[in-house]
Formats: structure tokens, C-alpha cells, sequence
């Protein structure tokens, strides 16, 4: 574990495990996931497949040694998530429950620039 590691970092990490482990569990994507579009081949796949990696990349925000990959990694992918809530907003932005939405994840991506920010120097490579 990080010698310096603060709780937020524990209950951050423990929150996206939970998010992962609903989207494996139920072969759909967690709640706050829910711009994905109904498509059927592959959707439980592709769902599953994010759940596994917000739940591997979150326990390896736990360790030093992976610290750095881990937060590279969720990242770019929470970035992503709130790029899928966008057209919602932009289409309806006087619906309060699409705001909610992109709060939430919004939220979430605040805690990984964070995250971001406190570990990029670990591993080496000096990105900021």
C-alpha cells in the first residue's frame, strides 16, 4: 500500500471497485453509466469488460508500484464517460435529472484529476 495514502484515495478506489463489480454482477452498465445505447450483441460483453477494468485499474490505485498506470488509465476513461453525457445536456439542458447525471460523473472525474495530478510522477514519466 501507499505509506502516505489518505483515506479518500481508500474509499475513491473502493467506490469504483463497487461500480465495477455492479456492472459485472448485473452484465449491465452501473447506473451512473447509462448513456451506452441499447444495442444487443455484445452489450453484456462490452459492460462487463468495463466493470473488470474500473475494478482491476481501482485496486491498482491502491499499491505504489501501480499507482501510476492506475491513474493514467481511469483518467482518460472518466473523461470519456462524461463525454457521453454531453448530448443529453446539450439536448435537454432544462431537464434537472441529465445535470444530475453528468454531476455524478463529473464527480467522479474531479476525484481522478485529482488522482491525476498527486501520482503522474510516479513510475518515472514526467507528464505535467
Amino acid at each position: 500500500m501507499i505509506r502516505e495514502q489518505q483515506p479518500a484515495i481508500s474509499i475513491f478506489s473502493i467506490g469504483m471497485i463497487g461500480l465495477g463489480a455492479l456492472s459485472v454482477l448485473y452484465r449491465d452498465f452501473a447506473f451512473d453509466w447509462q448513456p451506452v445505447p441499447a444495442f444487443h450483441p455484445g452489450r453484456d460483453v462490452l459492460a462487463v469488460a468495463c466493470g473488470l477494468f474500473m475494478a482491476a485499474v481501482s485496486v491498482g490505485l491502491l499499491f505504489r508500484a501501480t499507482a501510476a498506470i492506475a491513474t493514467r488509465a481511469i483518467f482518460p476513461f472518466l473523461l470519456a464517460w462524461l463525454c457521453l453525457k454531453i448530448p443529453a445536456v446539450i439536448a435537454v439542458p432544462r431537464i434537472e435529472g441529465v445535470w444530475i447525471g453528468f454531476g455524478e460523473i463529473g464527480m467522479l472525474l474531479a476525484g481522478g484529476w485529482v488522482l491525476f495530478a498527486r501520482f503522474v510522477w510516479l513510475g518515472g514519466i514526467d507528464l505535467l
